[in-house]
């Protein structure tokens, strides 16, 4: 658990015990990640919409207490430096969340991809290479006599002791 995702949802295929035991661990890191990603960011949200109350309070003192037209106010708030500022802090924020959604997301599709691994390594995929049936046949024929051919002359031993 770097906190660096993209390390994070790399695969040992030969070690997949250990990418296994893991990934609720991991899992749940980037799920918490995500959870203080959406809570900074709505706190974020919460700021900005109390400093735009307190810009048009402002507004409104500095125009001696008449209140400017709603599309003139509106005008007003978004160009104030302070909710510029805050602003690029809430598409920051915002920024954040989806990129910690999208890696408990591929966290997900990460315990999917060792399900799939382990499924194909249980069946044999990942075990040694397959011999076609030709090259079997002919090994077999050659290794069967290759036994026979031992086993008569462990027979003509006995033989000879037995006599």
């Amino acid at each position: 658990m770097s906190g660096d995702y993209k390390k994070d949802l790399e695969t040992d295929i030969n070690d997949l015990e250990n990418e296994w035991q893991g990934q609720p661990g991991l899992y749940m890191f980037y799920a918490e990640l995500h959870a203080n990603a959406i809570e900074h960011r709505d706190r974020v949200k919460e700021h900005l919409e109390s400093l735009d109350g307190r810009i048009i309070q402002e507004i409104i003192a500095e125009e001696g207490g008449k209140k400017p037209a709603d599309s003139v106010l509106k005008g007003m708030v978004v160009n104030d430096k302070k909710h510029i500022d805050k602003f690029e802090e809430l598409l920051a924020a915002n920024k954040e969340v989806n990129l910690m959604t999208s890696a408990k997301v591929a966290f997900e599709h990460r315990k999917k991809q060792l399900e799939n691994l382990v499924s194909l390594l249980i069946s044999g995929h990942h075990a040694d290479p397959k011999l076609k049936k030709e090259i079997k046949d002919k090994k077999g024929a050659q290794t069967r006599k290759q036994h026979e051919e031992a086993l008569n002359t462990g027979n003509k031993r006995l033989h000879k002791r037995s006599s």
